[in-house]
């Protein structure tokens, strides 16, 4: 189970923060409340503190997983290959916990255990589906599920980091051209104006204002980069404004589709992933909240757990929420569960997901930048026709 950061004020007044291990937010609030503590803060780990081991890439990470569930299927015995496996590994922090693992399972120790006595590095989530695939006796699978999750999540954030930099550069480009056009090329023509004394078209002086402003937008550009980011984090802070902001992620035009893709290909894939280890559904689907790193999606999967521990099949609990949870998946669920396909059904809309973020991650940096570059365009040539009209009518 996950740690929570818990912030809270007991009847006496008193305010105090520690952190608390549980299922879901919803039942420490619950518990805390019971107990006459009301809470102020609770905070739940980040999907890459629950899921990714520190110190180590997710593509070398990916392929200790997979090369560790080759052994497994071959039956070869683990100390020996993690202690191998680990070789290949750059990060010294990381291989040391893995020598240390490779020696409790010699001395009987299980590998679930063993790694959660390493919770510094791997993390809660990633030892709870070993657990699972140990219990099922399909830990191999679970291993090539989780090298595969790796690796799509390393493309992926490659894909974002295109799609956030390559748009953001044009901006700051085109932002730099304007700022030249209003430092130099505008003064250029106000003297000249000056000197002729003539009446200037309205157009032209309200071009003349708007281009004193050009001057800034590099500095309003770099201000919007760092203070939005900064209030975002701000807002977030509390679970409320954190839920609240996660919304609003998915919601954004132009990359909400892609954010929406890849955090639901996220979820997708956990769910598969637990309930072929032989996780419970309730824990697949509170595994898979947290696994995509979206408290919206989060907060719904903890409803949707309590109505499926209630009674309720999981396409019933999850159609309440369809702002989170899109209609399609709810469908697929729904016919999942009629033919006893559940991880089939997460698992395919999983890929689906995958080839929506794949070309949503191309698509985007293409149109963001050729609206960008049209704008620039469109302003300078207005430019040029405002700042022309009076000399053509000297002409």
């Amino acid at each position: 189970m996950p740690d929570f950061e818990v912030r809270g004020t007991d009847v006496h007044g008193t305010a105090a923060e520690e952190r608390v291990t549980a299922d879901s937010a919803r039942s420490i609030v619950e518990n805390l409340r019971g107990s006459g503590v009301q809470v102020s803060k609770l905070s739940a780990p980040r999907a890459r503190r629950l899921f990714e081991p520190k110190g180590v890439r997710l593509d070398e990470f990916a392929f200790f997983n997979r090369e560790l569930a080759g052994a497994v299927k071959r039956g070869v015995p683990l100390p020996g290959t993690i202690r191998a496996l680990s070789r290949d590994l750059r990060g010294a922090r990381v291989r040391r916990a893995l020598d240390e693992v490779s020696r409790d399972l010699e001395e009987g120790v299980d590998l679930a255990d063993a790694l959660s006595r390493r919770s510094d590095v791997f993390p809660p989530g990633y030892v709870a589906l070993v657990s699972a695939g140990l219990r099922s006796g399909d830990l191999a699978g679970t291993l090539t599920v989780f090298a595969d999750e790796a690796r799509l999540t390393s493309r992926l954030r490659g894909k974002l980091a295109s799609a956030i930099a390559y748009p953001l550069g044009v901006a700051l480009a085109a932002s730099a051209l304007l700022a030249v056009y209003g430092w130099s090329v505008v003064p250029m023509f106000e003297q000249m104006f000056c000197e002729m004394q003539t009446e200037l078209p309205g157009v032209t002086k309200l071009h003349l204002v708007f281009a004193r402003l050009f001057r800034w937008t590099p500095v309003v550009l770099l201000a919007l980069v760092v203070l939005l980011p900064l209030a975002w984090t701000v807002i977030s802070l509390s679970a409320e404004g954190a839920r609240s902001m996660a919304a609003l992620k998915l919601r954004l035009p132009v990359f909400g589709g892609f954010f929406r893709a890849v955090v639901m290909a996220r979820f997708s894939r956990t769910v598969a992933a637990a309930i072929r280890s032989g996780a419970p559904l309730p824990e697949a689907v509170t595994l898979a909240g947290l696994s995509s790193g979206n408290a919206a999606i989060r907060w719904a999967a903890e409803r949707a757990r309590a109505e499926v521990e209630g009674g309720a099949t999981l396409s019933d609990a999850m159609a309440p929420h369809t702002r989170i949870f899109p209609a399609t998946l709810v469908w697929m669920v729904h016919i999942a569960e009629q033919r006893g396909e559940m991880a089939e059904a997460f698992a395919e809309y999983a890929g689906l997901m995958d080839e929506r973020a794949e070309r949503a991650g191309e698509a985007i940096p293409v149109l963001v930048s050729a609206v960008l570059v049209v704008f620039a365009g469109s302003v300078l040539a207005e430019g040029v026709i405002a700042l022309f009209m009076p000399l053509m009518r000297l002409c």
